[in-house]
């Protein structure tokens, strides 16, 4: 992503934030903090290298120009964790918000092809048995966005709003892990050594990309300048990628891209803000 462009939109949010002050005579600086659930999509993982090394379990023409791969990635309820710092002013609030969601992350194999495309074919039998294993950790969302709210006339205690923001976000997925073990059926391979086909991956992968939301809620007037409330929210993640490398690989020194669709989340979470004059 274009990280200079979100420079430039953050460093003119103080000014964005500052303006209601200026035009109307009467608002109110607060402080909020929430915390509730969040439910992720399910989302898609692809990655590829560039090895150039045939597979005792697949059947090559020739030295392949590199693999790629895919899995399906489901998420699991998480916590959502906001902070915001903002000013109401004439049934309008403007505010800047920290948010942390957290989700545990299930991964399941889809699918392996050449770089080019053409399918991987796999020989019936061989010399190797092969033992793999695959994982990831949590998904974690750090953002940090600007966001916009309409505060409609009180109902029976209740302040309702509708919101909406965007905003920069640190996509990470945890522990992603990658093991592939080749051993011998028979006792001597015919071939390579079995140590030249293993691979180990442990990592944690992030990048920086776009995020936007909308929001829903009511708050109570608890006196004291407090207002609890509930909040609904929906937040898109933009897509995400890095690079990383292999603990163990034959050839070394190999590196490999992992790509990580968009997501979404829903959250609900209790809110308590603190208004000041």
């Amino acid at each position: 992503m274009k990280i200079r462009n979100l420079l430039r939109v953050f460093a003119g949010l103080p000014g964005v934030l500052l303006w209601p002050q200026v035009q109307a005579q009467q608002g109110d600086w607060y402080l909020g903090a929430g915390a509730g659930m969040n439910e992720a999509g399910a989302f898609h993982q692809a990655g590829f290298n560039d090895d150039t090394l045939c597979y005792p379990a697949f059947v090559c023409d020739g030295a392949p120009a590199g693999y790629r791969w895919f899995y399906d990635l489901e998420s699991d309820s998480g916590m959502a964790l906001e902070l915001a710092a903002g000013r109401a002013w004439n049934g309008w609030r403007t505010e800047i918000s920290l948010a942390r969601l957290d989700n545990d992350i299930d991964q399941r194999f889809t699918g392996i092809e050449f770089l080019n495309g053409d399918p991987v074919r796999l020989i019936e039998q061989n010399d190797y048995r092969i033992s793999t294993r695959a994982s990831a950790g949590d998904l974690l969302i750090y953002s940090l966005a600007f966001n916009v709210y309409r505060d409609f006339p009180a109902a029976g205690g209740w302040i309702p709003y509708l919101g909406a923001g965007i905003g920069a976000a640190r996509a990470e997925l945890t522990a992603l892990y990658f093991e592939e073990r080749y051993t011998c059926i028979s006792e001597v391979c015919q071939g390579r050594p079995r140590s030249e086909f293993d691979s180990l991956q442990l990592a944690d992968l992030s990048d920086t990309v776009y995020t936007a939301q909308i929001f829903a809620g009511a708050d109570y007037d608890i006196g004291n300048r407090f207002k609890l409330g509930l909040k609904l929210a929906w937040r898109h993640v933009d897509e995400f990628s890095a690079v990383d490398s292999y603990l163990e690989h034959a050839p070394p020194s190999k590196t490999n891209t992992n790509s990580f669709s968009n997501t979404s989340h829903w959250s609900l979470a209790l809110e308590l803000k603190r208004f000041f004059e």
